[in-house]
């Protein structure tokens, strides 16, 4: 399990962050995004990866003060249920997030992903 840096890109009114390489158990460190209240979170594959049997998870913490420490909950999508991106066939997949956490971050579940790449996309109203 590794803890995983995002890069961030920034604009006035939207930041995109992306967390790559991740494998199995890996989390990202989460990022400081209350300000872009309609988020999007989208996996993808890097060249050479699978996302095999793992699950990408999106958690939000409101107590967290540096992106590890603090309670972690998972974030839902529209359905109101966890926000879950598996995409065995395709390598990439896209979910609506509701909450609006001021601490974001994904984390790989168990199983026989690598080279995942997780993107959340948040815009400012």
């Amino acid at each position: 399990m590794a803890n995983i840096t995002a890069v961030q890109t920034l604009s006035t009114d939207w930041v995109l962050a992306t967390w790559s390489g991740m494998a199995q158990g890996d989390v990202g460190i989460g990022i400081w995004m209350p300000r872009y209240g309609d988020k999007t979170v989208q996996s993808y594959l890097g060249a050479g990866g699978q996302f095999g049997t793992s699950s990408v998870f999106v958690e939000g913490s409101n107590n967290s003060t540096d992106g590890l420490d603090g309670a972690w909950v998972y974030v839902t999508d529209p359905s109101a249920n966890n926000a879950q991106l598996t995409s065995p066939n395709s390598g990439t997949n896209m979910e609506a997030l509701v909450e609006n956490p001021p601490w974001i971050r994904p984390r790989v579940g168990t199983g026989t992903g690598s080279l995942v790449a997780v993107a959340i996309f948040g815009i400012r109203h």
